[in-house]
């Protein structure tokens, strides 16, 4: 096994640590831009998965190049990371982790970043997605959201599947709790589908979190006739000095009405509102 590949499974010692530290000044240290990228981020207890795997085939069936990051694998790495669908080569996955092997811990005049091994694949996945120079870069969330390592990079729009009472011991006892964690994925301005629960503390727990995702100051809530969540989120700063927009949050059963299903209205979203 190679020097870099001994590394990477030295990673998996530092177990499973929680923060977006590291993994935030990787990216700085790979100096990797997301703007000319769309990017959607996919956190839930149940469906993740298999949403990020619809979305990322109706991209590629609609001719768009898409990445795709999700864990675990079955058979191999290489899995975690789809190019329109297929697995990246193991000469790409080799050639994308000694780039990350040597930021860490090569970076002349910088301390050495301990990295998880969930940190290190997520990195890979990025700078692979930039090399590439994909049009979408679809993320499956590890665990939770809030501190989970797929938060530090921008998201054009958060879809937020089903949620269920887990991992307990790290996100919390209570499906409040567990709710607040995982929709802390939303960001300022962007839109982000929820399959609505129907519960109080459900809705309770996303207002605050899809609040604090904006400018602190100027909320905006919109419910429908029947109080399901229509629109929450706070104005935020457009760069321009204008205060416009707000999060959006949508009855994901009404979109899928409109739309067939999920993943297809969150790429409609993303398309022509992001």
């Amino acid at each position: 096994m190679s020097k870099v590949g001994q590394w990477l499974d030295l990673t998996r010692q530092n177990g499973m640590a929680l923060g977006l530290v590291n993994t935030y000044a990787m990216i700085q240290r790979l100096n990797l831009d997301f703007s000319s990228t769309t990017i959607i981020h996919v956190a839930g207890s149940n469906g993740k998965g298999s949403a990020c795997s619809l979305m990322a085939a109706s991209l590629t069936l609609s001719g768009i190049s898409n990445l795709m990051f999700s864990s675990p694998h079955v058979s191999r790495i290489e899995e975690r990371f789809r190019i329109d669908g297929k697995p990246i080569s193991n000469d790409l996955f080799q050639s994308l982790l000694k780039e990350i092997y040597e930021a860490a811990t090569c970076k002349e005049g910088h301390e050495n970043i301990e990295l998880t091994f969930f940190e290190t694949t997520f990195l890979i996945a990025a700078l692979c997605a930039i090399r590439s120079n994909v049009e979408f870069i679809i993320v499956e969330t590890g665990l939770g959201g809030r501190l989970d390592a797929t938060r530090c990079i921008p998201a054009d729009a958060c879809l937020l599947t089903s949620i269920s009472c887990e991992h307990t011991d790290i996100l919390g006892e209570t499906l409040e709790q567990i709710t607040s964690e995982k929709a802390a994925i939303a960001r300022p301005d962007k839109p982000i589908i929820i399959r609505d629960m129907e519960e109080d503390n459900f809705k309770k727990a996303v207002l605050i979190q899809c609040e604090n995702a904006g400018d602190e100051s100027g909320k905006c809530v919109s419910l429908s006739n029947d109080g399901t969540i229509l629109a929450i989120g706070a104005p935020y700063n457009d760069g321009n000095g204008n205060n416009s927009g707000h999060v959006r949050i949508f009855n994901l059963p009404n979109l899928i009405n409109q739309n067939g299903c999920d993943s297809t209205a969150v790429l409609n979203l993303t398309i022509n509102q992001a």
